[in-house]
């Protein structure tokens, strides 16, 4: 069976670093969550995933809460660390506490300049 591909462009935090090229990433769609970390939608992605933080459960008021809550603190501190992008992959302890994993993914570039072949050429003549 071929494996469906959804190809969605996101818009991304502007205020942190990013690739200055175009590139593209695959990331997994079930069951992992997008984690916004963009200032403007960041009350919206803690409203979307605290009402269904885990597909086919409905969590009680208190949980619901502390499951806001903790998205706040988690998307705060990916947007003070310039985190491009993240996700979320909730789920439900054998104790029956809610529990989540996360990846956050963040651009640094440790080249010294923008990568190019321009100082290799200079470096040969055209008769070599």
């Amino acid at each position: 069976m071929a494996e469906q591909v959804l190809e969605k462009a996101i818009e991304l935090n502007p205020n942190v670093p990013r690739p200055n090229f175009l590139w593209y990433i695959s990331l997994p769609l079930a069951p992992w969550k997008f984690l916004d970390t963009h200032p403007a939608h960041a009350d919206t992605c803690i409203d979307r995933l605290s009402g269904d933080f885990v597909p086919g459960m409905r969590l009680r008021a208190g949980d619901r809460k502390v499951v806001r809550r903790r998205l706040g603190e988690v998307i705060a501190a990916a947007q003070e660390a310039g985190v491009l992008l993240g996700l979320v992959l909730p789920g439900v302890l054998e104790s029956g506490e809610v529990s989540s994993a996360v990846v956050l993914l963040r651009w640094h570039s440790v080249a010294p300049e923008r990568a190019c072949v321009d100082p290799v050429l200079s470096k040969f003549s055209r008769d070599n």
